[in-house]
């Protein structure tokens, strides 16, 4: 897929929406949202190959993307550097380049080092049931990014919100065993 066939995806589901202005027909989303300022833009290509698009998530040093692996057009997760604080967007949507405010230069090349370290390491735990594997991991636009494969999961708490009850301890330590053996081996590393 081409990066100008894109312009009718739908940037939280990924999904064409066809001539669609207002609702997507697929997740029914809203097809006029925009990612905040501070995030890059939805519709930026990476790496010549990503289609970014909704910012799914945010912690201190990182943002989270959905976006389209244009060469398998198949859905991506894009986690971007961006250490909240110390980083500044600049007007092209795009660079990120440290806050001369509130840090020096170095600090934020070392937060970016241990980022690319971090991400890298945990490539090692794809073998792990439930977690998921790093596709691909590249710098850009001033910062580093990393290209993790999308899985469509449900939220322990939506389950729950079904149900309308408790799990018994037993189905929930089944639910969360692949997640207590990912853990125990990433602290044994």
């Amino acid at each position: 897929m081409d990066i100008s066939e894109c312009r009718n995806l739908c940037p939280s589901c990924m999904k064409n929406a066809g001539e669609e202005k207002g609702i997507c027909p697929h997740c029914k989303s809203s097809l006029a949202s925009e990612n905040p300022p501070h995030c890059m833009a939805e519709g930026s290509s990476l790496n010549g190959k990503y289609y970014v698009g909704k910012a799914v998530g945010e912690t201190s040093r990182s943002i989270t993307y959905l976006g389209l692996d244009l060469t398998k057009n198949q859905r991506v997760v894009i986690k971007e550097f961006y250490p909240g604080e110390n980083a500044l967007r600049q007007a092209d949507r795009y660079t990120v380049a440290f806050n001369d405010k509130t840090v020096n230069s170095d600090v934020f090349y070392k937060e970016k080092s241990d980022f690319v370290t971090r991400t890298r390491n945990l490539a090692f735990f794809r073998r792990y049931k439930g977690v998921v594997a790093m596709l691909d991991d590249f710098d850009e636009n001033g910062t580093s990014y990393r290209v993790l494969e999308y899985t469509q999961g449900v939220l322990l708490s939506e389950i729950f919100q079904k149900r309308g009850t408790f799990f018994p301890p037993d189905e929930l330590l089944m639910l969360l065993e692949s997640v207590f053996i990912a853990v125990n081996a990433f602290n044994e590393e």
